[in-house]
């Protein structure tokens, strides 16, 4: 994921967990070690209010 969006949400990994289920997790998906699913794409896509669409460049 974009930590860019992180930035100009003014949010922390920390404020992910909730969404992709463990610290480990966005982590590894911040670093690009892990890809996001579909589900996991489409809970992000909501909490950020984007389209999905924006998002699958990192899947």
């Amino acid at each position: 994921m974009k930590t860019a969006l992180l930035e100009e949400s003014q949010l922390s990994p920390q404020d992910l967990v909730p969404i992709l289920g463990n610290e480990f997790m966005v982590l590894e998906v911040l670093n690009g070690k892990s890809q996001l699913s579909e589900n996991q794409i489409q809970k992000l896509a909501n909490f950020f209010h984007i389209s999905p669409s924006l998002l699958t460049d990192i899947v």
